[in-house]
């Protein structure tokens, strides 16, 4: 079972193999997925692609890498695969942190937040049905 499995039980942490997780945050691709996904909060895959130019399946792939190593967490929203930063140990928010500050000077970094801007909606807000009931009945 993958670690992001794991996450609703409360023994994310503990399981977290640092090789794993450093393996995942060494690639450069997947790093400016993460940059992207801590710069948004929450990110979908098609805002993703977008911002990174890149296809769906590509994008789709390295996300999984990332939360199969415990960096990311995912939850569905219509149609939307949205992810974002799974809380995480101290040791590995500082990684994080670490990583995202070797290249936020990056040209290349700077254009993928350009793009992300400009990059379509993603789902609309939840509104929760009592709150439309009561609307409603207003």
């Amino acid at each position: 079972m993958p670690l992001s499995e794991y996450a609703d039980l409360g023994i994310y942490h503990s399981m977290i193999d640092p090789v794993g997780f450093f393996a995942a945050l060494a690639d450069p691709f997947r790093l400016r997925c993460l940059a992207l996904i801590s710069a948004r909060g929450e990110v979908c895959v098609c805002q993703l692609t977008h911002a990174l130019d890149a296809p769906q399946p590509r994008v789709s792939k390295h996300l999984g890498v990332l939360r199969d190593a415990g960096a990311l967490v995912q939850r569905r929203a219509g149609q939307w695969m949205l992810y974002r930063i799974a809380s995480l140990p101290d040791w590995a928010t500082q990684v994080i942190a670490g990583a995202l500050a070797s290249i936020a000077d990056e040209p290349r970094h700077h254009a993928d937040l350009r793009r992300i801007a400009t990059a379509p909606d993603g789902p609309p807000p939840t509104i929760s049905v009592r709150y439309l009931r009561h609307e409603a009945n207003a």
